[in-house]
């Protein structure tokens, strides 16, 4: 069976045959565990997060240049 087929047979299955909300949310986590187990981040959210954070307060007291200046630091 191909790929296509056998996720939307899944798919099928989730929608006619799962009933709780409690088997839901453990298929849920199933999934997203097996995604990332194969997958795995770099960072974790906690991590992407404090990133973005720190990202935003450089941005908020100019400790950023611009794609211009970093281009002519870097060739000059």
């Amino acid at each position: 069976m191909e790929l296509q087929a056998r996720k939307e047979r899944i798919i099928r299955m989730i929608q006619e045959d799962i009933h709780t909300e409690k088997l839901l949310d453990e298929l849920d986590i199933f999934i997203k565990n097996k995604i990332y187990e194969d997958y795995p981040a770099k960072e974790s959210p906690e991590e992407m997060r404090l990133g973005v954070k720190e990202a935003i307060e450089e941005y908020k007291t100019g400790k950023v240049i611009s794609h211009e200046e970093m281009k002519k630091r870097f060739t000059s």
